[in-house]
């Protein structure tokens, strides 16, 4: 075999089976059609094209994470990804292939009929002369002669094998759109060649998504821009996209395409995370959208924990910036009704999500399980978290009769919240790096008209702040930081006055607890 041939599918099976006409009897390629889980069967790929190798995902996570399935079956030098509604002929990619050959391309697309759909790579500058109306005073040539890195076109795209894997694959934050830059940009960064074969091809162009209306599409764009700004820009690069989104008023994060829930594990140590999965992967394999966002895994190492828990998505951060950050990742790419989160450190049980999310009140902000530090459910860590008024956090440690009881704040160990009601209050503020970032989240839900609630049905075992260990003295000074940044954000003038003194009691109290330390 000479390359493998990944083609992404969503209910386009008419052009599919077009393009499946052109390529699948060229016996030099490993044709592998991924499925994400659409409306019509797609069983007539194998009885029309036995040679065709047909992966069938029970649901979609996304484009990204479909093509890194294709990675993991894929034979020969080159791996090939192509859209369903790009039409190109095995010559065309052989031609390619000898192209990428003669200039020492690590990567290559076909050249574009027209010089105005070759993009220069995304910037801060870009994006403002794209969606500003800059885009009426600035020419797209003046744009690319300014700049000599342009982006791969993701309908056709060809990388050597060893390279994608070397890079870890497709970054799995991205559900759809921007992912092609992204890798497109980890080529340039890592310093590989790519280049643009003139080969003869046809596109269609944007076949699936014109099957959802124009305000969706938009909502998923605009946020997918927000994840490719947060992963690669500074500051300002980040303000600039986020100023774009209000510009458009698209949702905060990726909008509820699909119902269910999606859980995002934040991981920080490599062995919380082993130990993490031995012990929950056979709950975990119950739930369709799995997300780990770590920072302990190299590249080169992901592949064997997607082998070994193939449901499961994978995030690779380069650094650690903290437990906001880390679940708004997760946050980011779960396209469902729920988003929870859990700790590595707690062990799950087949009944926790469902009897979290049993007819839940209809002004549900977030809900908290009971969450124990031992297997029998007797010792109660945690049943949501009362706050007081002069900056202090009580852990509730009496289950209420009820079987939703109404909190101040919900404990972000093991927390799910509407997705609905995260669009209006927006995720984890990531100035608070780790600790209080949850009942601050809490008390923004209930100033929006939603409600934290402890399901008293629901149990966990929670074996102890294994990630917290690692911080040494920085916990006492984020928890002193982070209770001035909470009180703040939250306490109006007339709550600070009057409980002024006895803040600043609780505060000095955090000073000694960090000259202790």
């Amino acid at each position: 075999m000479i390359a493998t041939l990944v083609i992404i599918h969503w209910n386009t099976p008419k052009e599919l089976k077009k393009l499946l006409k052109l390529v699948a009897h060229d016996r030099e390629f490993h044709v592998l059609v991924v499925d994400n889980n659409s409306d019509e069967p797609v069983d007539w790929i194998t009885k029309d094209f036995p040679a065709v190798h047909l992966i069938q995902n029970s649901i979609n996570r996304g484009y990204s994470f479909a093509c890194n399935q294709g990675i993991q079956e894929s034979k020969g030098e080159w791996v090939f990804f192509l859209n369903p509604d790009v039409f190109i002929t095995p010559e065309s990619v052989h031609r390619m292939i000898r192209y990428a050959h003669s200039e020492n391309l690590d990567a290559v697309s076909p050249k574009p009929h027209s010089s105005d759909y070759m993009k220069p790579l995304a910037t801060p500058f870009t994006f403002l002369t794209e969606f500003t109306p800059l885009v009426r005073i600035i020419p797209k040539w003046f744009i690319s002669d300014l700049v000599d890195q342009f982006t791969l076109f993701g309908g056709c795209l060809g990388v050597r094998k060893w390279i994608i894997e070397d890079l870890g694959g497709w970054d799995e934050r991205f559900f759809v759109w921007f992912e092609d830059v992204d890798l497109t940009k980890q080529l340039y960064k890592a310093g590989y060649k790519v280049g643009w074969a003139p080969v003869s091809f046809e596109h269609k162009g944007g076949t699936s998504f014109q099957l959802l209306d124009t305000q969706l599409r938009r909502n998923i764009f605009f946020n997918e821009m927000l994840v490719y700004g947060d992963k690669h820009f500074g500051q300002t690069g980040g303000l600039i996209v986020k100023m774009l989104q209000k510009r458009f008023r698209v949702t905060k994060f990726l909008p509820e395409i699909q119902s269910g829930i999606s859980l995002t594990i934040p991981n920080v140590k490599k062995e919380l995370l082993d130990r993490f999965l031995e012990r929950n992967t056979a709950y975990l394999e119950r739930i369709e959208h799995c997300i780990v966002v770590t920072s302990a895994v190299t590249p080169e190492k992901i592949w064997a924990y997607r082998k070994k828990h193939p449901s499961i998505r994978f995030v690779l951060l380069q650094k650690n910036r903290g437990f906001a950050h880390t679940v708004n990742v997760g946050f980011r790419v779960s396209p469902t009704q729920w988003v929870g989160t859990v700790n590595d450190d707690v062990v799950l049980n087949k009944d926790w999500l469902e009897n979290c999310l049993v007819s839940a009140p209809a002004d549900t902000g977030s809900i908290n399980p009971v969450i124990c530090s031992d297997s029998a459910g007797q010792k109660i860590e945690s049943a949501g978290i009362s706050v007081l008024d002069k900056g202090k956090a009580l852990p509730i440690k009496n289950v209420s009769n009820e079987v939703f009881s109404r909190v101040d704040a919900t404990n972000g160990a093991a927390v799910i919240y509407k997705n609905k009601a995260l669009q209006k209050s927006g995720l984890f503020d990531e100035k608070f790096g780790s600790y209080l970032e949850d009942i601050d989240l809490s008390l923004r839900l209930s100033r929006n008209g939603y409600f934290n609630y402890v399901n008293t049905r629901a149990h966990i075992e929670h074996t102890g702040h294994s990630s917290a260990r690692f911080l040494g003295k920085k916990k006492q000074f984020y928890d002193f930081r982070n209770w001035i940044l909470l009180i703040a954000k939250n306490w109006p003038a007339s709550k600070l006055f009057r409980h002024l003194p006895s803040i600043m009691v609780e505060r000095l109290r955090n000073i000694s607890g960090m000259m202790k330390a």
